[in-house]
Formats: structure tokens, C-alpha cells, sequence
């Protein structure tokens, strides 16, 4: 398998695309090179190795800068050397149907997703005491993930019933008028790039949580650009995640119909009917960075947004410190009615 990682030109150091300046960095001589200049220099280094399938189902590899035999995951695209934390892309992972065609790249550093996290745990007194420690921070990693963007027509109508209903009284009588209506609504629109995760190991709820992306960012897949993080190529197809696109695609035109009628005291849909035709899917790699802890026999997830700094997260609490917390209040309380009562 070919083990690719991108050099610099001047001194042969492991170059990594650095979020905050948009370039391919060298953390050792400071040079820094766009996307024309690497390709311009053609700074990689390949090597090739037997693909190797162990009982496991991993995949082993040769460090192309320290030779260390690195085992890695089936569908794992991108990742660095434990031994010398070189990055290196594993480009036979991203061939023919398993090839991007576009990617975000990263926007946020480590050290923005380090500030967030420190931020969100602020207060928050009945942590873990490990839970926000430096050894734990430094297993936050940036990881691009795999994600089918759908973009689609519709078009469809809406039946609804409304009311108006307005009341008023005189000097001997109070009065209701009821209108009824019937209220069609018909149209056509169109829908670019509605995301849904193409990873098995990602929890649904917990990536939907870090949207909207800015697709506005969203270029041509570049393997370059997968420079020191990991990254995964998808283990979900397209047929998979259809379902819950259409939903939210129905969800979104029904929406917009609803809106579009206003000034009724009351509304109530009796028929709705959406189609959906020219699909078309974007195999794509979003930027996320993730934070796991494991407590209690349960993983708790941070993560972020790696483009736009949207964070969720999940807490675990330490009941030691709650059973701290109770005890010291019991004898506050404890010793206030007894110094109380000595008192009186």
C-alpha cells in the first residue's frame, strides 16, 4: 500500500496543514507553502508496502520516517506515528468510490478547541478531577470525518384549514364570527449539500449537534490537506442515510409552505405531498475535533466543529465529590442547630 507524507523542501522535516494560516507549515525550519507551491515542489515521500490484513481485521504499515510498524483500523484514510508523530496519508484508502470529492478543511486549531473545552468545564464543580488535565487534553485530536451532502430538488403542495375567529358585544349581546378557509399552497425549491455522517463509529445526534457547516468553504478534495490529522473513509452508503435526508428535506418544504400562510387565528394540515427528484451525493470530509473520557464504564464525547468552533459536549459527574459535598452540608447544618439550640 502507498504511505505517502509530505516533506518540506528546505530541510526535509514532516510538513502539516496549519488551520490558522490555510498552508502546509514546517515546525522546524517555519517555512510555509500553499497548495501551488507543494504541488509546485512536489515534496512527498512514498512508500510502498504489502497490504496486510492481521486476524483482526487491521491494517499494518511502515513509519516512512521512523520504520515502526503502525496497525491501523480498515477504514482509517489519514494518521500520524505514535513513536515520532510524523503524519502520513494512507492514499491506497483513497481510491476509486473511497476518493473525496470535496472537503472542508480545517478553520479551528487545537489550541481554539483546548480554549473552548477549558471554557465549557469552568464551573462546573462536580467533574472528574482528570477530566480537563493536561493528559487528558492532550488526547483531543482533530479528525476529519466522512459525511454524504445531498443536494436535491422538490416540488409539492399543501392543503390546510384555517380560522379566523373575532369577537365583540354591545349593550345587550356578545357576539363570534367564524371564518373558514381552505388554503392551497404549491411550489418548487431546491436544496445544496444537506449533510448526514458516513461513519458507523459516529453517533448520529452527537455530529448533527456541531451544525451547520459553512459550505462556502467546501473545495475539491486535496489529500495534502489531510497533513496532520486523522481522518476516516466512510462505512455508511448513500442508500443508508437517504432515509433521514429525505425526512429532513419533507420537514423543510412543509416548513416553508406553513410559513407562507399567516394572519389565521388557527391551522391545521390535511394533506401534503413531496417529491423529491435529482438527487445527487458528495462524498465529502468535514473537520471535527473529538474528545473522549471514559468513567464509569461510560465514554463521554467533547467535540467541535472544526470549521465554525460549535461545540457539544457531555458530562460526567463525580459522586465522590457530590458525597463530599452532602456530607460537609449536613454538618453546616448539623452544627448550626446544635450551637443554635446551645444558645437558646
Amino acid at each position: 500500500m502507498s504511505v505517502v507524507s509530505y516533506v518540506c523542501p528546505h530541510c526535509s522535516a514532516k510538513l502539516v496543514f496549519d488551520p490558522e494560516m490555510q498552508k502546509w507549515a514546517c515546525p522546524f525550519c517555519e517555512s510555509s507553502f500553499d497548495q501551488h507551491a507543494l504541488e509546485a515542489t512536489e515534496s512527498t515521500q512514498t512508500i510502498q508496502e504489502p497490504f496486510t490484513d492481521t486476524v483482526d481485521a487491521t491494517i499494518i504499515y511502515s513509519c516512512p520516517s521512523c520504520g515502526a510498524q503502525l496497525v491501523t483500523e480498515p477504514n482509517t484514510s489519514a494518521t500520524f506515528c505514535c513513536y515520532c508523530h510524523s503524519p502520513v496519508v494512507l492514499s491506497h484508502q483513497l481510491k476509486d468510490d473511497f476518493k473525496p470529492s470535496k472537503i472542508i478543511p480545517f478553520k479551528t486549531t487545537k489550541e481554539d478547541a483546548i480554549t473552548s473545552f477549558k471554557n465549557w468545564c469552568r464551573g462546573k464543580w462536580f467533574l472528574p478531577s482528570d477530566f480537563a488535565s493536561p493528559s487528558q487534553l492532550q488526547k483531543l485530536t482533530g479528525i476529519y470525518l466522512p459525511y454524504w451532502l445531498m443536494s436535491c430538488g422538490t416540488s409539492g403542495n399543501l392543503v390546510a384549514k384555517a380560522k379566523n375567529i373575532r369577537s365583540w358585544s354591545d349593550s345587550s349581546y356578545y357576539y363570534t364570527e367564524t371564518q373558514d378557509y381552505l388554503i392551497e399552497r404549491a411550489g418548487s425549491m431546491r436544496f445544496d449539500y444537506i449533510p448526514h455522517d458516513a461513519s458507523s463509529k459516529a453517533e448520529d445526534a452527537v455530529m448533527a449537534s456541531v451544525e451547520p457547516f459553512n459550505f462556502v468553504d467546501l473545495i475539491d478534495f486535496s489529500s495534502p490537506y489531510l497533513s496532520g490529522f486523522l481522518a476516516e473513509k466512510y462505512d455508511v452508503k448513500q442508500d443508508q442515510v437517504y432515509p433521514f435526508i429525505q425526512k429532513r428535506v419533507e420537514a423543510a418544504t412543509t416548513e416553508v409552505f406553513r410559513e407562507s400562510i399567516k394572519s389565521y387565528n388557527s391551522l391545521a394540515v390535511t394533506n401534503c405531498n413531496i417529491n423529491i427528484q435529482d438527487v445527487h451525493f458528495d462524498y465529502t470530509l468535514l473537520p471535527i475535533w473529538v474528545l473522549t473520557y471514559l468513567y464509569n464504564d461510560k465514554t463521554y464525547f467533547f467535540v467541535m466543529n472544526g470549521q465554525t468552533g460549535k461545540i457539544f459536549g457531555e458530562l460526567p459527574i463525580c459522586k465522590k465529590k457530590v458525597t463530599y459535598l452532602f456530607f460537609i452540608l449536613t454538618l453546616v447544618i448539623f452544627l448550626i442547630l446544635f450551637i443554635g439550640g446551645g444558645l437558646l
